[in-house]
């Protein structure tokens, strides 16, 4: 098994946590539904059949940067139930702003080639470069938003080399609360609901630092990768 990374900053990003109402809570960083959905629009697919065409890959992603901060936001919304009318109003919600991802997706590599590759288009221009390698530019097909559609990704890289999949205890990223040791000294972390293998479990969101593992688990750059059947998505 092989992995590619991305990297990818929003202006702003709210990944909603279904588990609230009143108050619309984000998650850090993307779960593997909206990772299948940032990376469907990147290559172009139709939201209809990108399942289908990657459910075989495994995701993931760590928070890297950025901030929240509370915000009253209105809404619009069309309800059939009412009569076709329309209604309004504000709803607190949690924004964060210039935060920074990197974002995992690892398979087969021949279908990571066919799959992703093949329909990427990379720019030579501004790459960046670190200890894992050069980061290029990409043009993606259909842009992608940070969980609203009014909230824009400013800037999508791709690590120009595929990367191993390894086994490890000590990573970022998030996991369930159940397979957490210990949390890192001086790390930064956030618990929140997800709806894990068809019930709700408590994540730990790893946003600095790291988690130690009760088990090693498979990784990509330390971040847990996990099959998109275990998530629900909408």
């Amino acid at each position: 098994m092989k992995a590619l990374a991305f990297r990818i900053s929003f202006f702003e990003h709210l990944f909603k946590n279904h588990y609230t109402k009143a108050f619309k809570l984000s998650y850090p960083t993307l779960l593997p539904t909206e990772a299948l959905g940032l990376i469907g629009n990147i290559c172009g697919y139709d939201r209809k059949n990108v399942y289908k065409e990657l459910k075989d890959l495994y995701f993931g992603s760590t928070f890297l940067d950025g901030y929240y901060i509370e915000e009253n936001i209105t809404f619009i919304q069309f309800k059939k139930e009412t009569g076709g009318k329309y209604r309004s109003g504000i709803v607190k919600s949690q924004v964060y702003h210039n935060s920074e991802h990197l974002v995992i997706i690892a398979g087969d590599e021949k279908k990571l080639n066919e799959k992703i590759l093949n329909k990427i288009k990379t720019l030579n221009s501004d790459p960046i470069e670190n200890n894992l390698g050069k980061w290029l530019l990409v043009k993606p097909i259909r842009y992608p938003y940070g969980g609203w559609n009014d909230f824009f990704a400013k800037d999508i890289r791709i690590l120009d080399k595929f990367l191993e999949v390894e086994e490890k205890e000590n990573v970022r990223g998030y996991v369930p609360l159940d397979w957490v040791k210990s949390i890192n000294e001086n790390s930064e972390i956030e618990t929140m609901p997800v709806k894990y293998k068809n019930k709700m479990e408590y994540f730990v969101f790893i946003k600095r630092g790291y988690a130690l593992l009760k088990e090693k688990v498979k990784t990509v750059l330390d971040i847990p990768i996990y099959s998109l059947e275990d998530f629900n998505y909408l």
